[in-house]
């Protein structure tokens, strides 16, 4: 079995070295990482050359758009599936501003080598320095069994999705084409295990530090009220856009905002549903042309 490590890239020269150091490191070796830049006007491609003249376990390949980071891990991930179809590998999906702790792969090995085809973890939250903030991202707000199921992924993520860890035999059965309908990657793969009943593992053991910066395309939470419903309002037009995307792509979900309202009450804690219930108030203006999104 290969051991595959993606990173997708974008002006990343201040924290990429971290996180690929922490990758070899691990008590149990990696095979191959694999970094993908996407139109960098930093320093991050000449990190990326020094680099791999540390290791030859490193690879690169430079692209000259970035979209968005969903586009860039999709179009990667399609990419490695190509590059290695035929073969037996798993794929390590890393953002290029956290950091592993260095038992991180043995733990993720040992849930695959019995049998799962996608396996995520918990994080603690970090500063720009790795000073944990928080210890753990799955508390209170998230619970796996209660939010990890449908309909309720429907209408919100928790997967972070660089703690996924994926089969190859997952990748054969999914649709990797990009959609600008999808709001990131980490929820449509999520989606598509639950859609396959595919056998998956969430270890609840902090394995990385979930790294928050000024930087980040999206953090672990914001905790200013003002903060939180201008994120129901972007999030508005983006929950119904994505609820007809999924149709088309054959989900069983609804773009019906009644449907969604009152699944939508079964979200638990309280402050998460009425967070949803902001949300799908802008979707419905949204949808009547009173919001643009």
């Amino acid at each position: 079995m290969i051991k595959i490590a993606l990173i997708c890239s974008h002006n990343g020269e201040e924290y990429l070295s971290d996180q690929v150091r922490s990758m070899l490191s691990q008590s149990v070796p990696l095979d191959q990482i694999i970094i993908h830049d996407y139109f960098s006007s930093d320093a991050t491609r000449a990190v990326i050359e020094s680099l791999k003249e540390e290791s030859g376990k490193i690879s690169s390949h430079y692209f000259d758009e970035a979209k968005s980071a969903c586009h860039s891990f999709l179009n990667s991930i399609s990419w490695i599936r190509d590059h290695y179809d035929g073969l037996d590998y798993i794929l390590f999906l890393s953002d290029q501003d956290d950091v592993w702790v260095d038992k991180k792969n043995e733990s993720v090995l040992k849930y695959l080598q019995e049998g799962a085809d996608f396996v995520f973890h918990d994080v603690m939250i970090a500063d720009s320095d790795l000073r944990v903030l928080k210890p753990s991202f799955y508390q209170k707000f998230w619970d796996i069994k209660r939010d990890f199921s449908l309909p309720s992924l429907y209408l919100s993520n928790c997967v972070i999705g660089h703690t996924i860890t994926v089969t190859g035999k997952f990748l054969k059965q999914i649709n990797l084409q990009f959609d600008d309908r999808i709001p990131m990657h980490d929820w449509y793969l999520a989606l598509w295990v639950l859609r396959g009943a595919l056998p998956y593992q969430f270890i609840p053991e902090a394995l990385s530090y979930y790294r928050q910066h000024d930087k980040n395309v999206l953090g672990a939470s914001q905790s200013n009220p003002l903060a939180k419903i201008r994120k129901s309002y972007r999030h508005g037009r983006v929950l119904l856009r994505y609820q007809e995307f999924l149709l088309e792509r054959g989900f069983d979900t609804s773009s019906d905002l009644w449907y969604l309202f009152k699944n939508s009450l079964k979200i638990r804690p309280l402050n998460k549903m009425f967070f949803l219930l902001l949300t799908l108030f802008f979707s419905t203006l949204y949808r009547l042309g009173f919001s643009k999104g």
